[in-house]
């Protein structure tokens, strides 16, 4: 009776395993599809100061909020112990705010494009300043027997970065306009 426990517990795993792969190759893919259809290169040229970045119709940046409210009140309000779930959380999550951030705005203009690359650029460098300097800090976590750092992963340091982003563009366009 005991194998067969470990038998199924060993299933499950495998099963969770798959499905994460899975998960993984669909996101990659679903990325991948996005970035060829946001940068329009020229053809046969591939200099970076000549693409151009297409932006997403405005709708999407509410179809993007009301995915991260649902992601939200989902993951809050039914709790799961697996961790494909939490995966699924960060996925869910970074393509929400890709979604927001590669919508267009308003009056979308090269001053708004400018602030958006600024942005972007901003974000970047905060947020792998701010994990370099906790990757750094990493011994000195462990020594008081902290684990909560494992958890960390690519998920959420892209999350980490949109959040930066979408937060640096939005108040800078908000302290501008009140100029």
């Amino acid at each position: 009776m005991k194998n067969v426990k470990y038998v199924c517990h060993i299933e499950k795993q495998i099963l969770q395993n798959d499905m994460k792969e899975i998960l993984m190759i669909f996101y990659f893919l679903l990325y991948f599809a996005l970035g060829f259809w946001l940068i329009k290169p020229k053809i046969f040229n591939y200099d970076v100061l000549k693409m151009e970045i297409r932006l997403l119709p405005r709708f999407f940046k509410w179809i993007g909020l009301a995915t991260i409210i649902i992601n939200v009140v989902v993951s809050f309000f039914i709790p799961s112990p697996h961790e494909i779930v939490k995966e699924l959380f960060l996925y869910h999550l970074n393509f929400s705010f890709l979604l927001i951030a590669f919508s267009k705005d308003l009056t979308e203009d090269e001053f708004i494009s400018h602030l958006r690359m600024k942005s972007i650029m901003v974000s970047f460098i905060s947020v792998l300043i701010g994990f370099s300097a906790t990757y750094v800090a990493y011994p000195f976590y462990t020594l008081k027997g902290n684990t909560w750092f494992e958890d960390f992963s690519a998920p959420l340091f892209i999350s980490a970065f949109w959040i930066c982003h979408l937060f640096y563009f939005y108040f800078a366009k908000f302290r501008l306009r009140k100029e």
